[in-house]
């Protein structure tokens, strides 16, 4: 059980989403909601704004794993091996509540 929580710590085992108020590209409020799985973001896009929403924005990034990358960069370095780097896909909307 313990190594599963480390594992997933360094990992980032947990779903969800992060969401943000900014200010829209129409100067209106707008969200940025960032998350692993498209299906989180858009749930999340449902429960921030439930009367509906307008995707104003969507994008796909690959940002480096820290944690991962710090652990397989020690774990290479005792095995005498090129490092592995890993990343994770983030999915972001923009989206306008309605």
């Amino acid at each position: 059980m313990g190594l599963a929580i480390v594992v997933c710590a360094l990992l980032g085992c947990g779903g969800g989403a992060s969401v943000k108020e900014v200010s829209g590209p129409n100067g209106y409020p707008a969200l940025v909601i960032e998350c692993k799985e498209l299906a989180d973001c858009l749930e999340e896009a449902g429960k921030s704004c439930p009367r509906g929403y307008d995707v104003l924005m969507a994008e796909r990034e690959d940002r480096p794993n820290a944690a991962a990358n710090a652990a397989e960069g020690y774990n290479a370095s005792i095995q005498k091996r090129a490092a592995v780097r890993y990343t994770d896909e983030i999915k972001t909307l923009m989206v306008g509540c309605r």
